[in-house]
């Protein structure tokens, strides 16, 4: 119906939008970018439909097609920060960064409390070391609103970028007293463990989930925070809390089948199945039920599952050992060896190195 609306008003940008999204919605970013063709070329003189061209563009990876609908964007709307904006954008991802601060401060004399503008500016200013004009940014921001958190945590990402975790954590917790939420008890967590005290990030983050348990993003970090400390019981607690509200999330469901596997609970190898059935596709999927099935005996189908997890993920080590473990349980020393050979090439540092090696010895 959207294809009969363009046909019957063409310089109705509306269906324009909603076909093109629908498209790139299905990772079709070509036929996006072919609507929007069609969108411009049907409206040349409106600024929403050069718009829309360049967005599309950008999904599509025509950086310099994209920057260049922009410009004109802008020289067609002058006087709309917006317009400098997308185009400062558009200069970014062309990793030309004078320009886009050019392009920003253009929007932001047009519109000095234009947040969007500030916030691209201070990470110029960061990217390029300029921590103390980033930070006055971040000031002014505060002064004009104070009762916004957007200024205070501005000032923790600048100071997190320099490695100032503790003024880091002043700075987001003024943020957090004038706004809760979960990405700012994230950062808090995040600066706080890098300052060194870890017990009190985790007992802060607890809270903020216990406190807001429908917060899966929060809950789904903390509970990899706990998995990459080693605190298995406190992870599952974690995933298994995230899969009463969410019973077929993927990544929880996957983590607490290894959770399950690395406390020897029977509970893994069913939970590792639930996990495949809903993504056989995914690498790391295939790599934990595949891992399990070769620990608990049952070397055939567990070979045959991180095979396909480490052709789909080759650069991953950890997938890649795994792979060659199977093979050398299954009698195939030539294969492991060439297979644990790979791994050790790339020279990527990951937990089960030292075990790799010894298994070359073993397999030569």
């Amino acid at each position: 119906w959207l294809e009969r609306a363009i046909q019957s008003n063409p310089k109705a940008l509306q269906p324009y939008r909603l076909l093109a999204g629908h498209y790139l919605g299905n990772k079709e970013a070509q036929k996006a970018l072919k609507v929007a063709h069609e969108a411009q070329t049907a409206n040349p003189d409106n600024p929403d439909a050069l718009d829309l061209l360049g967005t599309m563009q950008l999904a599509a990876g025509e950086k310099e097609n994209a920057l260049t609908s922009y410009q004109q964007l802008a020289r067609l709307a002058p006087k709309s920060p917006l317009a400098h904006f997308k185009l400062a954008s558009a200069q970014v991802t062309a990793k030309d960064n004078a320009a886009a601060k050019a392009s920003l401060n253009r929007a932001l004399e047009l519109k000095p409390d234009y947040l969007d503008a500030q916030t691209a500016l201070i990470s110029l200013d960061a990217q390029a070391g300029k921590h103390a004009e980033a930070l006055g940014i971040a000031q002014g921001i505060q002064k004009r609103d104070p009762k916004s958190p957007a200024g205070f945590l501005l000032e923790g990402e600048i100071m997190a970028a320099q490695k100032k975790y503790t003024e880091a954590v002043k700075a987001y917790e003024r943020a957090y007293a004038l706004g809760k939420n979960g990405l700012l008890a994230i950062k808090i967590h995040q600066a706080q463990s890098l300052a060194g005290d870890v017990k009190k990030a985790d007992t802060g983050l607890l809270q903020w989930v216990k406190e807001q348990p429908n917060d899966l993003i929060a809950r789904s970090y903390l509970a990899q925070t706990y998995l990459k400390a080693g605190k298995n019981k406190p992870a599952i607690e974690q995933n298994q809390a995230i899969l009463q509200k969410d019973a077929n999330n993927l990544s929880a469901l996957n983590n607490l089948a290894w959770l399950y596997h690395l406390e020897k609970d029977p509970r893994a190898l069913a939970t590792a199945e639930r996990a495949y059935k809903l993504k056989p596709d995914a690498a790391t999927i295939g790599d934990t039920l595949g891992w399990i099935l070769v620990e608990q005996g049952n070397t055939v189908r567990g070979l045959e599952l991180l095979q396909k997890a480490a052709a789909a993920a080759p650069k991953s080590p950890e997938i890649g050992y795994h792979y060659a473990v199977a093979l050398a349980k299954s009698g195939d020393k030539a294969k492991a060896r060439k297979q644990i050979e790979e791994v050790l090439a790339h020279g990527k540092e990951f937990p089960q190195k030292e075990q790799a090696m010894t298994l070359l010895k073993q397999v030569q």
